[in-house]
């Protein structure tokens, strides 16, 4: 039995790969996810408010999402416009983060009188339900709206959100 080994031993090289048996990249190349000229980067800080500690994930992801998103300005247009769009949401959900959390506690404190002391059972039952009428629903908004951002951003796109209040210009 005889093989056609080059003298080294090895076995040869494949021939060079046919057009059919190439892969398919789209045209112009390859672009990563996280690329600093389309301002995915700026919603991709939205995920930051899934941080398993109450209330602080929530926080941290407005003040990154508004630096992060007014960094972006030098990196080109479409990142620049995506940026400020992620920064204004990221400092809406701040903003209403602040105001229903502290109208929860504030409503509470109405309602038992400023009494200091262990907080009653019936105080209790209503920081929950105030809780979970009123962020619970902002924060299926914020994770629909972070994901809508990071993938219309990774597609080059510019995403308008509607319900960000539009602080920065």
């Amino acid at each position: 039995m005889t093989t056609d080994l080059p003298e080294d031993g090895r076995p040869a090289a494949p021939a060079s790969p046919t057009a059919a048996s190439a892969p398919a990249y789209p045209p112009g190349g390859w672009t990563p996810a996280l690329s600093p000229s389309t301002g995915t980067a700026a919603w991709a800080m939205g995920f930051l408010a899934f941080i398993p500690i109450p209330f602080f994930g929530s926080i941290v992801t407005g003040i990154v999402m508004a630096l992060v998103g007014s960094a972006q300005r030098s990196k080109g247009e479409t990142a620049r416009r995506n940026g400020i769009r992620a920064a204004n949401w990221g400092l809406t959900y701040l903003l209403l983060t602040v105001v229903l959390i502290g109208g929860a506690f504030l409503t509470v404190l109405v309602a038992t009188g400023g009494q200091e002391g262990p907080v009653p059972a019936g105080a209790s039952a209503l920081i929950f339900t105030m809780i979970a009428l009123w962020v619970f629903p902002l924060q299926l908004a914020h994770l629909v709206i972070t994901i809508t951002g990071t993938v219309r951003a990774s597609r080059g796109a510019v995403f308008e959100n509607k319900l960000a209040l539009p602080l920065l210009r």
